[in-house]
């Protein structure tokens, strides 16, 4: 049903665009409810756990259709190619808040469809997010990454944030990822949130002090999972970026140039994401040497892709 009213709302939301001769006066700036992590009640078992790795991944059957009924009997994992002895537990996404940091590209390349991209996120955090549990922020980014709305449940708010976001300046892309991440990790309440950056660029750099590894390394070790939209038309040096962002922590890139485009990325995102598990373990061998260790997650059943970060690194 989520997905069914998601699709209309966008129809809606086009149909709107085009009737209207001139862009609808963005809406005044209202102050971010404060966070309360009392809204979380439901979770209030979940809490930090030490050296331990948790995973959050989705999966897809050989049609790319979603996955839901999957249950821990249904995968094996493997740290460095070894089996924990067991796993602390195995979380279906309904079980685990959603944290997600909107990060857009507000440099001088993208100004043709700025107005578009605003319109569809707020819908986007409309319909994916869960007032009692869930949370996002919004980050724009130029020469550097602007705080533009912090962590809030409230898409109202939310929408008035993307609103006060303006176009002009270079692109710190690597920086953004990074500052984001961060963000997302000193926000998380319960500790095995889900982070998500849904990150909206056409992958060009020019202005970060970071790289990509930085940026890569950034979301392996706060277990973020990074969801492009590429709103460069057509194949472009910065598609390549993209997807190394995306694969390396579990996640994908989709088309975004156009509504169409940025309507059909959204609806898959709000797929990926209601499509969640998650899981933890505590590694086998355990040394804090700071070393990466690679995960793999495999599925039992056949016909089935599993899509997760590539490791982490070894800090307590």
């Amino acid at each position: 049903m989520a997905t069914r009213a998601f699709r209309q709302s966008l129809t809606v939301f086009v149909m709107a665009l085009a009737a209207l001769a001139q862009p609808a006066p963005a809406p005044r700036p209202t102050p971010a409810l404060p966070w309360n992590s009392g809204a979380l009640s439901a979770s209030e078992t979940i809490t930090t756990r030490v050296r331990e790795v948790n995973v959050v991944f989705s999966v897809t059957d050989r049609r790319g259709r979603f996955v839901p009924d999957l249950e821990r009997k249904d995968i094996a994992v493997f740290d460095n190619d070894t089996t924990p002895p067991s796993l602390a537990y195995f979380l279906k996404h309904d079980d685990l808040p959603l944290h997600v940091a909107l990060v857009i590209d507000l440099s001088d390349s993208i100004h043709e469809q700025f107005g578009f991209e605003q319109k569809s996120a707020a819908l986007f955090l409309e319909q994916v997010l869960r007032p009692a549990s869930d949370a996002a922020l919004v980050i724009g980014f130029n020469h550097r990454p602007i705080m533009q709305q912090g962590m809030t449940h409230d898409p109202a708010t939310l929408a008035a944030g993307l609103a006060r976001l303006k176009v002009g300046g270079t692109t710190a892309l690597f920086d953004a990822v990074e500052f984001a991440c961060a963000q997302l990790a000193d926000e998380a309440q319960p500790s095995l949130a889900r982070r998500v950056v849904v990150l909206i660029t056409d992958g060009q750099d020019t202005a970060s002090r970071g790289n990509l590894k930085s940026a890569i390394n950034a979301a392996l070790q706060t277990g973020t999972v990074i969801f492009g939209v590429n709103t460069a038309p057509g194949s472009t040096e910065g598609e390549p970026v993209l997807k190394r962002l995306a694969g390396a922590t579990g996640g994908v890139v989709f088309p975004g140039r156009g509504l169409p485009q940025l309507a059909k990325a959204f609806h898959g995102i709000e797929g990926q994401v209601r499509s969640q598990y998650a899981l933890g373990y505590k590694p086998p061998g355990w040394n804090a040497d700071r070393s990466f260790h690679k995960i793999r997650v495999a599925a039992r059943r056949r016909g089935l892709r599993i899509h997760h970060r590539t490791g982490y690194f070894a800090v307590d």
